[in-house]
């Protein structure tokens, strides 16, 4: 496996579009895609991981927005596993690097919003620390504090 940093609009959307059957939402349009790959490439941390076994095939990525200075708080936006890399791992390793991204970026807690449905992603997220802060009719809000002067 090899873990890389991409910060290109091209390369970010063509993962995006590569990985798009493996999202969580199937209903997600070709536009939000694109508005995506230029969020993340302008303003957050995208994280790749590529199988060197096979051709560096994308196995998954995520992305972090780590620059609030003013309330010291990252926004985990999505970590995505491919379908066939699943259940080794690489959730787990991704949302670790997003964490440790966080904190590099002198961030004190990482939030994120999970579907209510989707209890593999949030029993992820529960194990690895995150406590539910609030939720709504479909999300939960969770909250992990990754520094010490913040617990």
């Amino acid at each position: 496996m090899i873990f890389s940093t991409e910060n290109e609009k091209d390369i970010i959307e063509n993962i995006l579009f590569e990985c798009r059957n493996d999202l969580y939402n199937k209903n997600i349009s070709d536009e939000k895609l694109r508005e995506l790959s230029e969020k993340f490439a302008s303003k957050a941390e995208f994280m790749v991981i590529r199988d060197e076994n096979s051709g560096m095939d994308n196995m998954g990525y995520a992305s972090v927005y780590a620059n609030d200075i003013t309330d010291r708080i990252a926004w985990l936006s999505i970590i995505v596993v491919r379908k066939k890399y699943r259940g080794g791992g690489y959730g787990n390793y991704l949302l670790k690097s997003t964490i440790k991204t966080a904190r590099k970026n002198g961030m004190h807690k990482i939030r994120l919003e999970v579907a209510k449905t989707n209890l593999i992603a949030y029993e992820m997220y529960t194990k690895s620390g995150f406590e539910k802060i609030g939720d709504n009719d479909s999300n939960i809000l969770m909250e992990l504090k990754i520094r010490d002067d913040c617990l």
